[in-house]
């Protein structure tokens, strides 16, 4: 059996690695929930509870790539969850029009983002593999 040397990307650089893929799979679920809320015929009464789906499941997937590109484990998805809290506080600060959220419910919103993602790096997190039984033959 070949022992192979694992080279460790680091916390820090797996935790922004994984933040790639948070915005590329919110962006992603984002543009599909959209098209399913085009197609009913009051798209408005479903856009915010399908754009925060779109959010919490990109933060899922962030926290579980977090886990699986680091040796931290759940550490990982909780730094990712921080840094993806910062990423959406930091967007929500750009002039777009007004969703009608109140701050503290904006806020509190936002905050979610982290368990989520630390929930995902407890699903992803690297689980020491049991051994192997060998059933004996008596004879």
């Amino acid at each position: 059996m070949k022992i192979r040397k694992h080279k460790s990307r680091g916390l820090f650089l797996s935790c922004v690695l994984s933040q790639g893929i948070f915005l590329f799979s919110s962006l992603v679920l984002l543009l599909i929930f959209c098209a399913i809320s085009s197609s009913m015929e009051d798209p408005d009464s479903i856009t915010t509870p399908l754009s925060l789906c779109a959010l919490y499941l990109g933060s899922l997937i962030g926290g579980f790539s977090a886990s699986k590109l680091s040796d931290a484990g759940i550490i990982s998805g909780l730094i990712a969850g921080v840094l993806s809290a910062v990423i959406i506080f930091a967007m929500s600060a750009f002039p777009l029009p007004s969703s009608g959220v109140t701050e503290t419910k904006s806020l509190i919103l936002t905050l979610i983002v982290v368990p989520i993602s630390l929930s995902g790096a407890f699903i992803g997190k690297k689980r020491a593999k049991k051994p192997k039984r060998r059933n004996k033959r008596y004879s």
